[in-house]
This record gives structure tokens, C-alpha cells and sequence, in this order.
């Protein structure tokens, strides 16, 4: 025979407990989904960034499909050899190692891969 259910609150358990529960189990359903979008418009704007990079290099030097190809290809290997690195030692040493590669492939001295890394080391919030 089957059991009935309940609704209600657990025995023991105030209505003010019943509540916070209630309450916490929205706040983490809401964080959820916060964190969600986050990672979502995070992906949107890499890929935008990618599409912008693409086509500057065909805008600046008249790359095709063949010579995007190789692009791509790089990228992938590029891409690879930092996931290496990040797992055999760990995040920051293979930052390092892009920071350093693209200051050598770019000639300019790079000293933050983020904007925000700039900003705290000049004081701005």
C-alpha cells in the first residue's frame, strides 16, 4: 500500500525554519542561474572577439579561406599546448608562458593580460 505524503512542514521544524529554507533553496536556484548567464555572455563574447579578430587579419592582409584555415589551425594548436600547460603545472604559469609568446610575437612589452590587472596596479577601482 502505498504511503501518503504530506505537504507541509517536517516534524520538528518551525514555520520561520520551513521558510528559511524556502528562501535559501531560491536564493541558490537564483545564483544558479546568475552564474549560467554569466558563462553564457562570457561565451558570446569570445566568440565575438574571435569573429572581430578574423576579420581584422582578412580586412588588414587579405586572408582567405585557405590562409583563415591556418589560422585556425594555429589557434588550435595554440589552444592545446595552453591547456597542457595549465594542467601539468598550473593557470598562472601558463599565462605567464602567453603573456611572454605574445609579447614576443608582437613586440610590445605586455604587462597584464587583463584590463582589470592594469587597472589595480594603477589604483582605479
Amino acid at each position: 500500500m502505498k504511503q501518503k505524503t504530506k505537504k507541509g512542514k517536517p516534524r520538528g521544524a518551525s514555520f520561520a525554519d520551513v521558510l528559511a529554507h524556502k528562501r535559501q533553496m531560491r536564493a541558490a536556484v537564483e545564483k544558479a542561474a546568475a552564474d549560467k548567464m554569466v558563462e553564457v555572455r562570457s561565451e558570446i563574447a569570445v566568440q565575438r572577439i574571435l569573429w572581430l579578430a578574423v576579420a581584422s587579419i582578412a580586412d588588414a592582409y587579405g586572408f582567405g579561406a585557405k590562409r583563415l584555415d591556418l589560422f585556425f589551425r594555429a589557434l588550435d594548436e595554440n589552444t592545446r599546448e595552453y591547456q597542457r600547460m595549465a594542467e601539468e603545472n598550473d593557470e598562472d604559469y601558463a599565462n605567464e608562458k602567453l603573456r611572454l609568446k605574445a609579447e614576443r610575437v608582437t613586440g610590445t612589452q605586455i604587462r597584464y593580460l587583463y584590463e582589470w590587472e592594469a587597472a589595480q596596479a594603477a589604483g582605479k577601482p
